[in-house]
């Protein structure tokens, strides 16, 4: 066990030798450039590519993270973006482009509450951003479509939202169940409940999520039990 350790140890030092040697800033602007060239032109996976290139030559490199996210979104690789916004913002939180992307690939997969958290943590940068405040709006605006039932996005907003850990604890909070079940007899307690600053950026949350919809006479939620998507 101790060699097979050693072994271990030292193919590992290699691979990082081998990577440190790798390193060339030079290189990887020049994939930068070719990335963007790519981007530009809409050949999206070449741009995937470059970019891809210039991490590897330079890792450090926030800005690449965030242009890779751009093209991942075009080809619809949501979860990839929101992988290199992730990065990038590790690296530089205060990169407001990546703050936007990160919207954007949650915008483009129904998930309107994360978006809009996305979009309003970059005007907290940036509060002239129009990125962020073009995506905020379009955002604002599924979600008041959602709230008022006009909006097929509605059920998979709402399935989505269910394997989120945060709208699920508010789902599973047990006073905010009785709230809810309130609700669900009266509707007109929401503007009770409004008024508690706690409760009213829970329920927010929920309406952003498509948990909460106002469709007929009463509030409509999706139940706990009904999990689904991905």
């Amino acid at each position: 066990p101790d060699t097979l350790a050693k072994l271990d140890a030292c193919e590992k030092e290699k691979k990082k030798m081998d990577a440190e040697a790798y390193l060339n800033p030079e290189i990887a602007a020049q994939k930068k450039d070719e990335g963007n060239t790519f981007f530009k032109a809409d050949k999206f996976p070449e741009a995937v590519a470059a970019y891809t290139e210039s991490i590897k030559r330079n890792p450090a490199e926030h800005t690449v993270y965030s242009n890779r996210a751009a093209a991942y979104i075009k080809l619809g690789a949501y979860n990839e973006a929101l992988e290199d916004c992730e990065k990038c913002l590790s690296i530089k939180p205060d990169f407001v482009r990546a703050h936007a992307r990160k919207g954007h690939a949650y915008f483009w997969t129904k998930q309107y509450h994360k978006a809009l958290q996305a979009y309003d943590e970059g005007l907290k940068h940036d509060a002239a951003n129009q990125e962020c405040l073009e995506g905020r709006g379009k955002t604002r605006a599924k979600i008041s479509e959602m709230a008022s039932g006009q909006s097929e996005d509605g059920e998979e907003a709402a399935r989505r939202a269910m394997a989120d850990p945060e709208i699920a604890a508010i789902m599973g909070d047990s006073y905010m169940q009785l709230v809810l079940g309130e609700m669900q007899k009266d509707p007109t307690r929401i503007q009770d409940y409004l008024r508690d600053p706690g409760i009213a950026e829970k329920l927010n949350k929920l309406i952003a999520a498509g948990i909460i919809r106002f469709g007929g006479q009463e509030p409509q939620q999706q139940q706990p039990g009904r999990r689904g998507g991905r």
